[in-house]
């Protein structure tokens, strides 16, 4: 957990997030986030999940950031190999998950004008 710990506090200093502020906003105690912040006590999946989905995108985004770094990750995030290796390690039911955000992402996207010549 100290990783995650250690992502978190590091994430609310660089953005000067303020415990009380998320605490309110994701709907969890100070004392959790204390916890957390410190490495003191363990945090629930589900409170975790909450804090996480209260950070703006870019402080979420530094989090994410840390922990890739912290386990020598930052290859499996940048590099098309390995994530051609995580596709495959995927069962049915991920791959289909994985399809259908791809599928999610497509529609939102504005249609691509066509290049044929009458």
């Amino acid at each position: 957990m100290k990783l995650f710990c250690h992502a978190f506090e590091t994430t609310l200093k660089e953005f000067d997030n303020k415990g009380l502020y998320l605490a309110e906003k994701a709907g969890v105690s100070t004392g959790i986030i204390s916890h957390f912040r410190n490495d003191a006590h363990a945090i629930t999946t589900d409170s975790l999940e909450k804090l996480l989905a209260v950070l703006p995108d870019e402080a979420f985004a530094l989090w994410l950031s840390q922990v890739t770094h912290n386990r020598h990750l930052e290859e499996f995030v940048e590099s098309p190999i390995a994530l051609n290796s995580f596709v495959h390690k995927l069962d049915n039911q991920g791959a289909a998950a994985l399809l259908g955000a791809i599928a999610d992402r497509l529609r939102e996207s504005p249609p691509l004008k066509s290049s044929a010549k009458n």
